[in-house]
């Protein structure tokens, strides 16, 4: 699907406008889990719309979920039929009447000062199209890690973005917020990507605008068994499409550099490639899997890379049981 097919409503003049909009797409959420990503908005940003927007979920009401809040805190809408990810996804834009945009997934959270840090962010550098923040990845068990994606250590202006957008993704959905004129120019969210729907969507933004980042982690990205992130990486066909969003969005740059950062972003999602495959292997014996990952590793790269990405993989984990074993 062409994105630019896509076009997105501009707010009607007549309309009052809030600064911010949180958007929240459902279909089939875990209550317990929505309950905490609607509290950790409310908490913070009562001057918002915020929406639950859902995708016409056979089992669950949106409206009855929404009555355990205090009155007008929140709003709902249902899709009269099921529109899938995308269109789920650019329904919460069209329907969004803020100034910036927060596309925050049923499943995650955000931290207190999530929204002050980069709307403060924005402020300093208004010319910017988004902004976003580091993130922890949460399991079930309550357990949760911040890796250090991007080396920066004071906010500012994204550098290096080609690294952290295009090479290798350092943006959670739940962790940035978007202009809303910004998807009014560059269209809706393409339904031809479902995996990598969000970042498809980054590279065309990161191309043409700044993005603000803000280091220190203040949104949750909830990992667990029932997502739909997890269910398409079981089977290791995710992989199919993050090389065809690697070869899609070459057509934003000019040729030259188009060839240099696709190899750059190749190279660095063999890499992913191996570590899902291994990652399958141990997690849920998902030998068939594992086995496709290494296959559509080796498809992408050479066996070369494929060895020094297993010997990576190998001397990283080494040197992370040897921290924890000198640290007991």
């Amino acid at each position: 699907m062409n994105p630019a097919s896509l076009a997105m409503p501009k707010v009607p003049a007549d309309v009052a406008r809030p600064l911010l909009s949180i958007m929240v797409p459902t279909w089939q959420p875990t209550v317990e889990h929505l309950d905490r990503t609607i509290r950790s908005v409310i908490s913070q940003r009562r001057d918002a719309q915020i929406e639950i927007v859902d995708d016409c979920s056979p089992d669950f009401d949106a409206a009855a979920f929404a009555s355990r809040f205090e009155s007008g805190a929140i709003s709902v809408y249902r899709q009269a039929k099921r529109l899938g990810l995308a269109g789920n996804w650019n329904a919460c834009v069209a329907r969004a009447r803020g100034r910036w945009v927060h596309i925050l997934h049923q499943d995650d959270w955000v931290l207190p000062g999530f929204y002050n840090a980069l709307l403060q962010g924005v402020e300093r550098e208004p010319t910017v199209a988004a902004a976003f923040c580091a993130s922890y990845y949460a399991r079930e068990q309550g357990k949760r890690w911040a890796p250090r994606l991007v080396p920066m250590t004071k906010p500012g202006v994204l550098r290096d973005w080609q690294q952290h957008v295009f090479v290798r993704l350092s943006i959670q959905c739940s962790a940035i917020i978007v202009r809303r004129d910004i998807y009014e120019r560059l269209s809706g969210f393409d339904a031809s990507f479902s995996y990598a729907v969000d970042w498809d969507m980054w590279k065309r933004i990161a191309v043409q605008e700044a993005i603000w980042y803000h280091p220190e982690p203040l949104a949750c990205y909830r990992m667990h068994a029932g997502s739909e992130t997890n269910r398409q990486r079981q089977t290791g066909q995710h992989l199919n499409e993050v090389f065809r969003s690697i070869d899609y969005s070459a057509r934003l740059f000019a040729p030259a550099v188009a060839t240099q950062v696709s190899r750059r972003a190749r190279a660095s999602y063999v890499i992913f490639a191996v570590e899902s495959g291994i990652e399958l292997m141990f997690s849920v014996r998902g030998w068939a899997s594992a086995m496709e990952c290494f296959r559509i590793a080796r498809r992408e790269g050479s066996v070369v890379a494929v060895i020094a990405a297993l010997f990576r993989i190998t001397v990283r984990g080494g040197l992370r049981a040897l921290t924890r074993f000198s640290g007991n």
